[in-house]
């Protein structure tokens, strides 16, 4: 699954939410390569979001605004391509800086269960929030390195350890907080079946 990939053109009429959306991306794919998946619970190596110190978060890391800067989902219009780009509210951000050899990651409106599964995309196993801090926030996350050239090992896109080390201590400097490594129960997606689409079976 990890040698082919596909192209997928789909459009939809009017302007549905985030959640109908899913709900068609979810069709078309049992439409198109008859995908069958379930949930399993399991017990896994996980690394739990914690809070560094007790009651005090990074600098880098501060309860959202309703002041703060960012694109509403339906705003519109979005900035001039030369624009300083704002992140969208409820969404994360990366941007890499060729001359400095670095990226910036962000978020805007983003709660901490959503902050753990981004974090989960750089590691060897799901991340989830052990914080204990509820309500929205807005984070700004430097990297000495540039994230969209890192050869990342595959299936798992795992950063090396270089890149990995790096990370890690920036979200304890940055953000306040650090990933322990535990067990814990973690839902599971299982693909039962999938199928090539029709034209790459000869069909029409």
């Amino acid at each position: 699954m990890d040698l082919e990939h596909f192209d997928v053109k789909a459009a939809v009429q009017g302007n549905p939410d985030i959640a109908e959306r899913r709900r068609l991306l979810q069709s078309l794919l049992a439409d198109k390569f008859h995908l069958i998946v379930h949930y399993e619970t399991k017990i896994v190596p996980i690394y739990a979001l914690v809070v560094s110190e007790t009651g005090k978060i990074g600098p880098q890391l501060r309860p959202h605004s309703d002041d703060a800067q960012c694109i509403g989902a339906k705003a519109a219009p979005l900035p001039a391509r030369q624009d300083p780009l704002l992140p969208f509210c409820g969404g994360f951000r990366v941007q890499d800086n060729d001359i400095s050899n670095s990226s910036h990651e962000n978020g805007n409106k983003i709660t901490m269960d959503m902050l753990a599964g981004f974090l989960s995309r750089d590691v060897d196993r799901p991340v989830l929030d052990s914080t204990g801090l509820s309500g929205f926030f807005d984070f700004d996350l430097t990297l000495d390195y540039i994230a969209s050239t890192v050869d990342r090992l595959v299936p798992t896109n795992v950063l090396p350890e270089k890149e990995l080390a790096s990370f890690v201590r920036a979200v304890q400097t940055e953000l306040g907080l650090k990933l322990e490594s535990q067990t814990g129960p973690t839902e599971i997606l299982v693909i039962d079946h999938v199928e090539k689409p029709a034209q790459d079976r000869g069909g029409p």
